[in-house]
């Protein structure tokens, strides 16, 4: 497949989103075929290295000549015909990158929930096991996990600060890649306009470029997302390579940015299950360039059949493709290629109805009502509500606007969506580049509208939508007076506060960062499992197994380890259990068939007043002696199983007592 690109740094960032791609399933088939270790990993590295020699030489010696005059034409140079305000935004955006990636240096901890349960977490399991298997206490190991065998990569070589990296490298490749789009998006303007229009009312490509890009660092969200291992931001990077492939192929109609658009699209559903949105990029080019353009429809029936099949359904034939390896992974571990969801069509192991209907009620406990109205007033509730702490939220009605589990400031969407949607209304003539990025991120909004409201999942849409922000942005520039300074003051004041958040979520981890303290000091000041797992690590037998309730954060534990809470997996059958003539012999006998020697209580989440198993057998385990406290660290408890002090309980004594 090759590619004519445009600018030699728009080739690099397609020779890295693939190179990465083949890095990731390279790993994942190294840890299928049971050889996942440093070694195995630093000899695929070495392979692509060998097969990469040649076209790095060429790239190697045409990147040193030319580094002067190509570089500059994607990435434009500040000069005299920007405005000082705007170099106010360049600045801010360099500083705020710093930021990110003192972040992206540092240990994960609670505020890294999902890096810590189960981004890093499991691929740490995969590499103490040599391989990649079934994870059964959570669903959540059975997502596409091409980011995580990245970040796999990362763990093996030096550790999490590597893994944290390449979600950064992903930013920066968002940023280069909005530069590229923004600058298509107005330079379709210019090729189309007509010898009558004056080229002070068209925007300017470089200052549509610059825009897009300033724009991605106006999102709170999304510039702390990019110091953490979450994967958002990486399918965000290959959602906005599918549509620079899909602009180029509109412009030279070459079979190879299609195919790597529909290989961009695959990645992206083998990312994250929302990334099947992507495909209707494919389905969208093929609709506008037949429809809107009118190419085939003059050339009679065979020519549309012709088309179809090139592109229409090879793209999305070869992003399923792409995509495949997870979800025949999911087929063949679970039963359900969209594990653990579509539980009524496909059903799963390891799931089962209740569990299904409870994740679903849980999921949708986010957002606001799903009707026209709330739907009208999208962008003014996500914009205004989606970063105030729960504590501070109105109470609407039927129930207080929640975007995230525990809003704060950085799960904003920033200012600029609110301050430049809106005006495409009053803008005339749009280019058509906009309206299909425009089109791909409506499905995108209403698919996430009608289903699962939660912020992080509206994230690629968002970033997509840059290229649509940094369009306006230039097309107000040039077109009055007074547009120029409210579309530069609006930019800067939503750099400026995004500016401020970012500051406030890497300042506690700068020293660490710096060596002022150590990383065993900050973690036991910021996350209270790491205490509870020092202990583990130094204390328990090697072959100990620890049963945890209230605390997925196990990315720590040098232990083997699953998670106990009701609604994560059937590994216990708690219903069975209750039913029970004895539930605690009945509880016990399962921890002892799964091998559970501790359990561990998060008494933050996990209260023994409650009755009922496991809670209130615990409980009672604990006053007769069955569990014996070995610590208590920062409310995690930690209880070893008296095997002994189980046999000598007298039930029918003890069913007196009840």
């Amino acid at each position: 497949m090759r590619v004519k690109c445009a600018h030699k740094v728009e080739a690099i960032m397609c020779a890295i989103g693939i190179g990465f791609a083949v890095l990731s399933y390279g790993v994942f088939l190294v840890g299928v075929l049971g050889w996942l270790n440093r070694t195995a990993i630093l000899v695929l590295l070495g392979l692509m290295l060998l097969v990469s020699v040649p076209s790095i030489g060429a790239v190697r010696r045409k990147l040193i000549v030319n580094i002067y005059e190509q570089i500059p034409q994607v990435l434009p140079k500040i000069s005299s015909s920007h405005s000082p305000l705007e170099l106010a935004m360049t600045t801010l955006c360099i500083f705020i990158s710093i930021l990110v990636l003192i972040g992206a240096l540092s240990p994960p901890t609670a505020v890294e929930w999902d890096s810590l349960s189960y981004h890093l977490a499991i691929p740490k399991l995969y590499l103490e096991a040599k391989r990649i298997y079934f994870v059964q206490f959570t669903s959540h190991a059975s997502f596409p996990f091409t980011t995580e065998m990245l970040y796999t990569v990362g763990l093996a070589l030096s550790g999490h600060s590597l893994a944290k990296l390449f979600h950064f490298f992903f930013f920066l490749g968002c940023c280069v890649l909005l530069l590229c789009i923004g600058n298509s998006i107005a330079l379709k303007m210019w090729r189309d306009a007509s010898d009558k229009e004056s080229p002070n009312q068209l925007p300017s490509p470089v200052r549509s470029a610059w825009a897009s890009a300033w724009t991605l660092f106006t999102i709170p969200i999304a510039v702390a997302e990019a110091s953490t291992a979450y994967v958002d931001i990486a399918l965000s990077f290959y959602g906005l390579l599918a549509v620079l492939a899909a602009l180029r192929w509109l412009e030279n109609k070459s079979f190879g940015w299609l195919m790597l658009c529909a290989i961009s699209c695959g990645l992206c559903m083998g990312i994250k299950y929302s990334g099947i949105i992507m495909l209707f990029l494919p389905v969208g080019l093929f609709l506008f360039h037949t429809a809107v353009a009118k190419q085939n429809f003059l050339k009679g029936t065979a020519s549309i059949l012709k088309a179809c099949l090139s592109q229409f359904f090879l793209p999305l034939i070869v992003a399923v493709i792409v995509a495949s390896p997870w979800y025949v992974k999911n087929i063949i571990t679970t039963g359900n290629p969209f594990f653990p969801f579509f539980y009524e069509v496909f059903g799963g192991r390891g799931w089962n109805k209740e569990m299904a209907e409870q994740y679903r009620k849980h999921q949708l406990e986010f957002g606001t009502e799903r009707t026209p109205l709330q739907l009208l007033l999208a962008l003014w509730n996500l914009t205004m509500h989606s970063d105030i702490p729960k504590e501070l939220m109105p109470t609407g009605k039927p129930k207080p606007f929640r975007y995230e589990v525990e809003p704060n400031p950085t799960s904003g969407i920033g200012l600029t969506f609110l301050a430049f949607l809106p005006t495409l209304v009053f803008m005339r003539p749009i280019s058509p580049y906009a309206l299909l990025l425009l089109a791909l991120c409506a499905v995108w909004f209403l698919a996430w509208f009608f289903s699962v409201q939660y912020l992080r999942y509206l994230l690629p849409c968002l970033i997509m939508l840059c290229g649509i922000v940094g369009y306006a942005y230039s097309h107000w520039f040039e077109k009055y007076p007074l547009t120029r300074v409210s579309a530069q003051v609006a930019m800067l004041c939503a750099l400026s506060y995004s500016t401020l958040i970012a500051i406030a979520w890497v300042l506690p981890c700068a020293p660490v960062v710096f060596g002022i303290i150590s990383e065993d000091e900050y973690l036991q000041q910021t996350l209270p499992a790491y205490a509870i797992a020092k202990y583990i690590n130094a204390y328990l037998p090697t072959d100990a197994k620890v049963i945890t309730y209230g605390e997925p954060l196990c990315y720590y534990f040098e232990r083997d380890y699953l998670w106990g809470d009701p609604g994560h997996n059937l590994l216990i059958d708690y219903a069975k259990v209750a039913s029970s003539s004895k539930p605690m012999l009945a509880l016990f006998e399962e921890y002892r068939k799964l091998g559970v020697t501790h359990i561990l209580l998060n008494r933050r989440y996990f209260s023994l007043s409650q009755e009922g198993v496991p809670n209130g057998v615990i409980r009672m385990a604990i006053k007769l002696g069955v569990l014996k406290q070995l610590t208590s660290v920062m409310g995690e408890e930690l209880y070893e199983i008296d095997w002994d002090a189980l046999r000598k309980i007298d039930w029918d004594a003890l069913r007196k007592i009840k």
